[in-house]
């Protein structure tokens, strides 16, 4: 079974890792919100930037693994960058706009 169904590979190569990515940012954006509330000071605490940047990463690496394992299975090279591009976008623009949302929202800083 070497090439998939156009919705299967959408499904398995876009949406399943962008959903994946979202719902462990909104996780770590959770903790961070929850150990700046515990302070009692929204503007201090929460996670150091360095656990805070590296989780991020992390969110990414399994998202990552899920889209290479579906790309791994198509034949062209074509569908191939366009799935992994399509992936790219999608998750930069939804980590974008929850970090945006979050830290503007929340008073943290502002632009």
């Amino acid at each position: 079974m070497k090439t998939l169904s156009k919705l299967s590979v959408v499904l398995r190569g876009v949406v399943v890792p962008v959903t994946v990515f979202a719902v462990s940012l909104l996780a770590v954006v959770a903790l961070d919100r929850h150990l700046r509330l515990r302070d009692g000071e929204i503007r201090t605490g929460g996670l150091p930037e360095i656990v805070w940047f590296g989780a991020h990463a992390l969110c990414a690496l399994i998202p990552l693994a899920l889209v290479i394992a579906v790309v791994r299975r198509l034949e062209s090279v074509w569908a191939k960058i366009s799935l992994i591009a399509a992936t790219l976008v999608i998750g930069w623009l939804l980590y974008i706009y929850i970090l945006l949302h979050y830290v503007t929202g929340s008073g943290i800083d502002s632009l």
